[in-house]
């Protein structure tokens, strides 16, 4: 089973009612883990448009990732992580900026067809780079 953690850096939390709803209605074999269990997580979803009031937190949730032996799969979930969307003239975005992004998906919010099409494709990153690591 791999373990999702979301990353709230300012958002409205549509997103992360579209991710709830998506992981409640699919059995993807995904566990759901709280925000400051990101260390043991498989796979990071950054939601939000990285706030000044989160910027510090952000920089020291990216810097522990970075240490990270088994790097989770990053997932950009929505616009404001990709773009900073309506506020990018005070945002801190692109997530790109700050880390290596391996799937983006769009939207305010995503649509869940969206959102499960991107935990299914996390889901075999993950494991073509766990059988890579192995």
């Amino acid at each position: 089973m791999a373990r999702l953690a979301v990353i709230d850096t300012g958002s409205c939390s549509g997103c992360e009612m579209e991710i709830a709803s998506v992981l409640s209605v699919c059995d993807l074999g995904i566990e759901l883990v709280s925000d400051q269990e990101f260390k043991t997580a498989d796979i990071l979803v950054f939601t939000g448009t990285i706030t000044n009031n989160f910027l510090e937190e952000f920089k020291q949730i990216i810097h522990e990732v970075d240490k990270m032996k088994n790097k989770p799969v990053i997932i950009a979930m929505g616009i404001c992580p990709i773009t900073g969307n309506v506020f990018k003239e005070t945002s801190n975005a692109p997530l790109n900026k700050w880390v290596a992004v391996d799937i983006t998906v769009p939207g305010c919010p995503p649509k869940p067809p969206f959102i499960r099409a991107s935990l299914e494709k996390a889901l075999n990153l993950l494991q073509t780079r766990r059988k890579r690591n192995a």
